[in-house]
């Protein structure tokens, strides 16, 4: 079960311990005391393979729809992203929304300030950022590299100035 959150019908898992609204309907701050429906997405390694990347295909639609809605979430990892069945389908629940932007359009860069508070393993990252770039047809080789700069991952020089050019930084 999850209560909407403002006219934006944002999700949140049930029960919750407070919400805070802001004058436009949006939500400041959700705090969970327990989702016994849902697990954190940072224990997706405890699902059967085939399944763990079914989840992961629906996450990464999730993703792109939350950006296409201009939700920008600074605080997007997986201990903040819960993860249930319902009718058939994977859905996801955020919380800990209190770092929450909305804005009309969201840039490219943007969504790497998003994308890079993943802190997955390589392979589920990876996979994760090959189909967000597919359903927003971005090269994938790009976005990885962006996100991978932005987390602080050790490239060779050359590759970060490139990098730090795509994504607008001196």
């Amino acid at each position: 079960m999850t209560i909407r959150c403002g006219s934006g019908g944002r999700a949140s898992p049930w029960p919750i311990r407070s919400v805070t609204s802001s004058a436009g309907g949006g939500c400041c701050s959700i705090q969970a005391t327990m989702f016994p429906n849902g697990f954190p997405t940072q224990q997706l390694d405890r699902e059967p393979q085939a399944r763990q990347f079914e989840i992961l295909d629906a996450f990464a639609a999730f993703t792109v729809r939350l950006h296409e809605k201009g939700v920008l979430d600074y605080d997007y990892n997986p201990g903040n992203i819960f993860y249930y069945r319902e009718d058939g389908a994977w859905n996801f629940a955020l919380i800990d929304v209190n770092r929450m932007a909305f804005r009309r359009n969201l840039s490219r860069r943007d969504c790497v300030e998003m994308l890079h508070h993943l802190d997955w393993e390589t392979p589920y990252l990876d996979y994760v950022l090959i189909r967000y770039a597919e359903l927003r047809r971005w090269d994938w080789k790009l976005l990885s590299g962006a996100v991978l700069l932005k987390q602080g991952i050790n490239l060779p020089v050359r590759i970060r100035r490139f990098f730090k050019r795509l994504i607008g930084r001196k």
